[in-house]
Order: structure tokens, then sequence, then C-alpha cells
């Protein structure tokens, strides 16, 4: 996958955390369900629905940033059952990706980018919600990638 080396926008600013930026594909849900059915651990029921993960096609569990973008995840189930590629920053000392793009990845391969248009102000969003200018509602929108 795409890798980049770590490093912050200014090697000065030490609240800045150092971060890669990469490519990774498989599945996301729930942890406590990827951790169950990955390892056999259970979580607490109050926690089984608390953070999102993907499980990768190298069968890695890894937490999700639940940002504008993770969050994506939650809101629409739809994102759950799909075979994915994620453009992610993975930070030095977290364990969680944050997202920066989504891709679906179709069993032909092919691939289409994700996101929410709005057919009315024609802008895109991020999740699904009602659009942020007309408070209409948006559709999950897909756009090929060229091979």
């Amino acid at each position: 996958g795409l890798a980049l080396p770590f490093g912050s926008a200014n090697a000065d600013d030490s609240a800045k955390a150092d971060f890669e930026v990469v490519r990774v594909t498989g599945r996301v849900g729930w942890l406590g369900d990827a951790l169950r059915e990955r390892f056999g651990l259970e979580l607490s029921p109050e926690a089984s629905e608390r953070t999102l993960a993907i499980t990768t096609a190298e069968a890695e569990v890894v937490p999700l940033l639940e940002d504008s973008r993770g969050r994506a995840f939650r809101l629409d189930e739809r994102l759950r059952t799909m075979e994915l590629e994620l453009v992610v920053r993975r930070y030095q000392k977290t364990p969680l990706l944050q997202v920066l793009q989504i891709l679906e990845v179709t069993s032909d391969g092919s691939r289409a980018e994700l996101d929410y248009w709005c057919d009315v102000c024609a802008i895109a969003m991020f999740e699904l919600k009602l659009c942020e200018c007309c408070q209409g509602p948006i559709e999950l929108r897909r756009r090929p990638i060229a091979p």
C-alpha cells in the first residue's frame, strides 16, 4: 500500500502527532464484534457498539478515530457491509486510524470512492445526515476510480 514517511508538517510543532498515510483493506464494523469473531474476546454490553474498527485483509483488528469521516460508519450501516479500501493516517503512539478517504472494492476488483451528495446544492459531505446547506436529504454517492 501507499506509505509516506512519519513526520508532521512543522518539525518544531510538538503538539502535532507524527503520522504516515497508508491504505488498508477490509471490513469496518464494531470493535466488540471483531474481537469476538477474531479472538473470542467479549466486551461488556455497554461497550460492544462504542468503537468502530476495521478488520483488515490480514485479519488485523484496528480501531478507527470517530471524527466526521469515521462517524460515517456509525451512521450508515451500508458501509459496514462492504469490502473497503481506506486511505488513513496511522499516527505514532496510538492504534487509532484516521479515515481520509473511503473506497468500495467490488467483487470484480473495481473501486469507487464513497461520499454523500446533495443534488440540490451540489455539495459533498462525509457522513449521512441532512444537507448542511438546504437541510434536505442526501444520498450515498459512488464515483468509479480508474484502475
